[in-house]
């Protein structure tokens, strides 16, 4: 991933092309610098933080939603990763100001899918695309069964399947 070529070089602004592309009616915005701890000796973050990024991306979705992952848990539910995509575009490095820009792209029968965009935010205006990317979960209760998404609480359903009606990628 170091050196990589990145689309979107320093200084462009992909904000309004991207956020406008990505299907999903609610995004959420997750911003906070790129941590010592997530990077190598070359001061490069690590490919593996872009997934715990996308984790606290989705985290904060599903917060501004109203159907946190607390709310999941204390419902007896669990919602793993059955599938990851991720594109590395350009390097993040140590101390970088991260914006991730998390959407609720489709619901389906019994799985969520979220896209992720994650940026080098050097001014409001002023954005490096650095990586995008995408996970499947499915639901599963406290016993490891899957559950359809139609047996939610309607509490935990509703806001999920508002947020991809939006855009007309629901079920």
């Amino acid at each position: 991933m170091s050196g990589a070529a990145g689309k979107g070089g320093k200084g462009s602004n992909l904000r309004s092309e991207r956020e406008r592309q990505a299907p999903g009616g609610s995004a959420a915005v997750s911003r906070f610098r790129a941590r010592y701890a997530e990077t190598d000796a070359m001061g490069i973050v690590h490919h593996a933080s872009y997934l715990v990024w996308f984790e606290v991306g989705r985290t904060d979705l599903l917060r501004q939603l109203g159907a946190s992952y607390t709310a999941f848990e204390a419902a007896g539910l669990r919602s793993p990763v059955v599938e990851m995509d991720v594109k590395y575009r350009s390097p993040a490095r140590y101390d970088d100001p991260i914006r991730v820009v998390t959407r609720l792209a489709e619901t389906g029968p019994a799985r969520v899918r979220f896209l992720y965009s994650v940026y080098r935010e050097e001014a409001p205006d002023n954005l490096t695309l650095l990586v995008t990317g995408a996970s499947t979960h499915c639901f599963l209760d406290v016993s490891g069964r899957p559950v359809a998404l139609r047996s939610l609480p309607e509490e935990l359903r509703r806001p999920l399947e508002a947020a991809t009606q939006d855009s007309g990628s629901g079920r």
